[in-house]
């Protein structure tokens, strides 16, 4: 597989296997130049018991700066695109996105202030429908909270031989980092709603149990204040903008 030839617009590589990062990318991404390569290690660092806005989002833009070097790491390896398991990637791509989301709620009264925050992560499967109840009466009916995604991505300079046959030099690759809030109120006549929320089975695996462009969004959230594609995983205009502090305008 030869590398990207000269003039030819290299690929965008999204770190995730989130159907919803990569629907939004598909939004400003032309196909044929977007490609997933999602970390191998499925652990990362945990950000349960953190109370404090600058706790949690050192933690957060660590995990998301942990996704992106470990698929540059997989990259300069040689692996291939999950989604295109025969096209190596190295000497091919442009940028790597790289984003670890997380609802932020205040306790009782809903005040989002340090000390009394919690960080809302991926209820269990098995425990789905119970944990998302406890935190509709605790955390979200008739109170805001915070969806906060951290965004880092890496682009390759000018001339960085970076090769399927070598590793990437690394001082030819670029990094940078942002975080977006954004502010969602739900409705103090939610929990009217909340067994057609679940009859509807819409599929777990978010932070904070669920999904915006879900019955969720259309029938319990009274209002969302910045990013509404932030509260669906990545938000596309800050992403954007920060590729083109880099140099690289999709």
């Amino acid at each position: 597989m030869k590398g990207a030839r000269p003039g030819e617009p290299g690929l965008v590589v999204l770190a995730s296997r989130s159907p919803r990062r990569r629907a939004l990318l598909e939004m400003v991404v032309p196909a044929e130049r977007l490609r997933t390569l999602a970390p191998t290690d499925p652990s990362e660092e945990s950000l349960e018991g953190l109370n404090t806005w600058r706790e949690i989002e050192a933690g957060m833009g660590r995990v998301a700066a942990a996704k992106r070097d470990a698929v540059l790491a997989r990259i300069a390896a040689g692996d291939p695109a999950d989604d295109a398991p025969n096209e190596p990637l190295a000497g091919r791509w442009t940028a790597v996105i790289a984003a670890d989301t997380a609802v932020i709620a205040g306790e009782a009264g809903g005040a989002l202030v340090d000390g009394s925050l919690t960080v809302l992560g991926q209820p269990p499967d098995e425990d789905w429908e119970a944990t998302v109840r406890r935190w509709f009466r605790k955390h979200y009916v008739g109170r805001t909270h915070v969806t906060a995604t951290a965004v880092s991505v890496a682009v390759r300079g000018p001339g960085d031989p970076q090769s399927e046959n070598g590793p990437a030099n690394a001082g030819a690759i670029r990094t940078a980092d942002v975080l977006v809030h954004s502010r969602i109120t739900v409705r103090a006549d939610a929990e009217r709603h909340l067994d057609r929320l679940f009859a509807a089975a819409e599929p777990p695996g978010r932070a904070g149990g669920v999904a915006i462009a879900g019955l969720f969004g259309a029938l319990l959230v009274e209002r969302v204040d910045g990013s509404l594609s932030n509260v669906s995983g990545l938000p596309l205009r800050e992403t954007l903008d920060l590729l083109a502090e880099l140099g690289v305008e999709l």
